[in-house]
């Protein structure tokens, strides 16, 4: 079953893009629009390019070129400033596990068609995603071009450790399958029922060297301005954060079941709706944690010890342990950075 012609697949600022990177080689954007009902004037602003113009422009641009590992050149091209808010809080991230985590919640702002879903293993952090491209040769251009630019968000400030990454692509090899060896430095597999970016843990540990702690909460907050705009589950994670908040500020216990109390619906039905809005609910605690802690080490001197019990931990050491865990640098770090 394909997908319906309307369904948004990607930001606007991607077929620009890809249009300036083929008039780099002499081919006028209006040969790439054209053929696709397309015009350069409908690429301007934050819109989204739908399934039928995605496709018929990827078809076009790999028939002018004739280049069938274009994607991944694409992919490896694509500008920092490409991404907006999201790109801009994955560089400033302070480590890489902060910055897959705020890929896996923003990435359909880019690219709307797919879904992330995180899996913890024992030594690994699972990137998995799950998009809704039947369509070849558009699914696999949009994967590729994924994948490549993920790695080359993080390669700058991961160093060697980015050869540890494995990479298991969805479908048979292409025929230009070496290619992915040469453009990406992790291990590359095919066959696999979903694209999956997997990362261990010595590379989640990466420490950012230029994260900035002002522009990553800032673009942060852009982001989820963005997907309240956007996401028709944003009314269900605000009332879901605000119940969460509440119990915190009152003292009283976060268990899934005391917040599907307080929301009036069931706990199961509670793990479904987050479910489809891409949340598990103990992510989303930590989430709210997570801003809460960095909003009191940033406008007040209590000591940790007291910020640490009053987000509910049971000593200081176990709230460091968490919050390395979620910023990549202890409280105190954050504290002196902010």
């Amino acid at each position: 079953m394909t997908i319906p012609n309307s369904t948004p697949v990607f930001n606007a600022v991607y077929a620009r893009l890809l249009c300036l990177m083929l008039a780099q080689r002499g081919i006028a954007s209006d040969v790439l629009l054209q053929p696709c009902g397309l015009t350069a004037a409908q690429l301007d602003g934050d819109t989204a390019i739908n399934a039928m113009q995605a496709q018929a422009l990827v078809q076009q641009a790999l028939r002018q070129t004739g280049q069938a590992d274009l994607s991944l050149e694409f992919g490896a091209r694509a500008h920092l400033f490409a991404h907006g808010a999201v790109g801009l809080a994955v560089s400033t991230a302070p480590n890489v596990d902060a910055a897959v985590r705020i890929l896996a919640e923003f990435a359909a702002q880019r690219a709307p068609a797919m879904s992330v879903q995180l899996h913890e293993l024992t030594d690994a952090l699972d990137f998995i995603v799950h998009d809704q491209l039947e369509v070849q040769p558009l699914r696999q251009f949009v994967l590729n071009a994924f994948t490549v630019l993920i790695e080359r968000l993080l390669a700058p400030w991961v160093g060697g450790a980015i050869t540890q990454m494995q990479y298991f692509f969805p479908g048979a090899p292409p025929a230009y399958a070496d290619r992915y060896r040469s453009v990406l430095h992790g291990a590359v597999h095919f066959d696999a029922p979903a694209l999956r970016l997997r990362f261990p843990q010595a590379v989640l540990q990466v420490a950012n060297p230029q994260s900035d702690p002002q522009a990553y909460l800032h673009a942060v907050l852009q982001c989820r301005q963005s997907q309240a705009r956007r996401d028709p589950h944003a009314a269900l994670l605000a009332r879901v954060r605000s119940a969460i908040n509440g119990q915190r500020a009152g003292g009283l216990d976060v268990h899934a079941s005391s917040i599907a109390a307080v929301l009036a619906i069931s706990e199961r039905s509670l793990f479904r709706q987050l479910h489809a809005a891409g949340w598990q609910y103990q992510s989303l605690v930590d989430a709210q944690r997570l801003a809460e802690a960095q909003s009191l080490l940033r406008t007040n001197a209590e000591p940790i010890e007291r910020v640490a019990e009053r987000l509910g931990f049971s000593d200081a050491s176990n709230f460091a342990r968490s919050f390395r865990r979620w910023c990549g640098i202890s409280p105190k770090q954050y504290r002196n950075a902010s």
